[in-house]
C-alpha cells in the first residue's frame, strides 16, 4: 500500500545533547542521531506518505523540538510529546503544547521510573488524562504487559479519554506467558476508546520464526479490538536493533495474506486509522 501512515517513529539530534530514553537497552542506537532526512529516506522505503512522531528523549525540549520539526516538514503529520508528570507544572506544559496545531497529545514513560505503577495511577496522571480527553486529544502509553491492569485502573476513572497502547503493550516482557498477556488485553479492549499500536516485537531476522510470533500477537488484538483500532508502526529507528521496517512490514503484508484480511481492513490498519486518530 503506497499511502501508509506510519504511527510510531522518533527522531533525536546528538549535537542538541539528546539521549534517547531507551538507549540503554539498545547499544547499536547510542552515540547516534536519527534526524529528519534519515525519516524521509525510510517512508519512502516503506511506501509511508507520513509519520507521526513521538518522543524520543523525555524532556520539555525535545517535545518543542519536534513540533518544529512537525512545522517544517510535511511528511511529519504531527507531534506526541512529553510532559514531566512527576512536576507540580505538568498541566501547565501540556496546555503549552496545546497551542501548535500539530500537536496531538502526550505519551507516559512510566517505565523510566522507579514505582511505574504509582506514577499510572498517580494525581498527575488523572489530572493530565481528564485534560487531554477534554480536548479530545490523545493519551499515549508504553508499559510492560503487567502494569496494563495498572492502566485499566486509571481508564476507570477517566474512562472518555482516547488511549494508544504502545507495541501491542509489550508482550514479550512476560515470557512464555502468552495466556497472561492475552487475558490483560482483552480486559482493556473493554474500553471504547483505546487503540494498539502493531509495532515493537525482537524480531531476530528469520521470517519464519518472526511471522509465527507475531500472527500469534496480531491475532489477539485483531479479535479483542477490532481492524478500526489497530494503528501500523514501525518503531524506526528503534527496530534497526532488530531488523528494518521494510522487514516488519513484510511480515504483516504476508499476515495480511495468510488471513484473507480485506483491502478496506487493510486500508484501516495501515492508513486509515491513523489519519483520523492523529
Amino acid at each position: 500500500m503506497s499511502r501508509s501512515i506510519d504511527s510510531h517513529v522518533h527522531i533525536w539530534d546528538r549535537s542538541r545533547n539528546e539521549i534517547f530514553i531507551a538507549e540503554n537497552q539498545h547499544p547499536s542506537l547510542k552515540g547516534k542521531s536519527f534526524l529528519p532526512n534519515d525519516l524521509q529516506t525510510i517512508l519512502k522505503d516503506t511506501l509511508c506518505k507520513q509519520a507521526v512522531l513521538v518522543h524520543g528523549p523525555a524532556t520539555i525540549e525535545h517535545t518543542k523540538f519536534c513540533i518544529d520539526l512537525c512545522n517544517k516538514h510535511d511528511f511529519i503529520k504531527s507531534v506526541i510529546g512529553w510532559v514531566d508528570l512527576k512536576s507540580d507544572h505538568c498541566l501547565e506544559q501540556y496546555k503549552e503544547f496545546n497551542t501548535e496545531n500539530n500537536f496531538k497529545g502526550i505519551r507516559l514513560t512510566p517505565l523510566l521510573y522507579s514505582n511505574p505503577e504509582a506514577y499510572i495511577t498517580s494525581n498527575n496522571a488523572k489530572a493530565l488524562a481528564d485534560e487531554i480527553a477534554k480536548e479530545g486529544k490523545i493519551l499515549e502509553i508504553l508499559v510492560t504487559t503487567k502494569l496494563i491492569n495498572n492502566l485499566i485502573s486509571l481508564l476507570e476513572e477517566v474512562s472518555n479519554v482516547k488511549v494508544v497502547l504502545g507495541h501491542f503493550g509489550l508482550p514479550e516482557s512476560v515470557g512464555d506467558d502468552f495466556d497472561y498477556w492475552e487475558n490483560v488485553i482483552k480486559k482493556l479492549s473493554s474500553f471504547p476508546n483505546v487503540y494498539v499500536k502493531v509495532s515493537g516485537l525482537s524480531l531476530q531476522n528469520n521470517f519464519q520464526e518472526d511471522l509465527n510470533k507475531a500472527i500469534q500477537y496480531f491475532n489477539v488484538i485483531e479479535n479483542s479490538f477490532g481492524f478500526e483500532k489497530m494503528l501500523y508502526s514501525s518503531n524506526w529507528p528503534v527496530c534497526t536493533a532488530f531488523s528494518t521496517p521494510r522487514y516488519w512490514k513484510e511480515i504483516l503484508d504476508k499476515i495480511f495474506k495468510m488471513k484473507k484480511i480485506k483491502d478496506s481492513n487493510i486500508e484501516k490498519i495501515m492508513m486509515k486509522n491513523a489519519d483520523l486518530l492523529y
